[in-house]
C-alpha cells in the first residue's frame, strides 16, 4: 500500500510539473506572438519578393539587412521600431531562412544570431 501511495505522489508531481510547463510556455508564446508573426512575415517577404530573390541568386549565404527590409515592410511592433534581418543559407535541397528581430523587449534567440555571422555576405555593404 505504501508503494502505491508513493507512486501516486510521484505521478501527481510529474503531472503538476508538466501542466505548469505548458502554461508557462503558452504565456510566453502569447506575450511574444506579435514578434513571432513579424519574423514569419520577414521570411515570407524574402521568399516572395523578386528584387530580394535576385540578391540571393548566386550566393551560398547572405544576410538581408534592416535597410533592405524596411523598403517593403513596416518593422514596428506596438509603435516601436525594431531591427530585423534574414539570413539565407543555401543547402542541398534549397534555401534555409533564419529571421532575426530585435525590439525594445524582444530579441530572437541569440543562438541564431551567433551562428549567422560566420562566412556570410552582407547585402548592404
Amino acid at each position: 500500500m505504501r508503494k502505491l501511495t508513493n507512486l501516486a505522489w510521484f505521478w501527481g508531481i510529474i503531472m503538476f510539473l508538466l501542466i505548469g510547463f505548458l502554461v508557462i510556455y503558452a504565456v510566453y508564446f502569447m506575450r511574444n506572438e506579435k514578434y513571432i508573426k513579424l519574423e514569419r512575415k520577414l521570411v515570407e517577404l524574402v521568399k516572395t519578393n523578386e528584387e530580394l530573390k535576385l540578391k540571393i541568386a548566386d550566393r551560398n549565404s547572405i544576410i538581408i539587412t534592416n535597410s533592405d527590409l524596411i523598403k517593403y515592410i513596416d518593422l514596428s511592433v506596438n509603435n516601436k521600431n525594431c531591427y530585423g534581418e534574414v539570413t539565407i543559407n543555401k543547402t542541398i535541397i534549397g534555401y534555409q531562412y533564419k529571421p532575426y528581430l530585435k525590439c525594445d523587449k524582444y530579441e530572437t534567440f541569440k543562438l541564431f544570431k551567433k551562428n549567422n555571422k560566420e562566412n556570410v555576405d552582407n547585402v548592404s555593404q
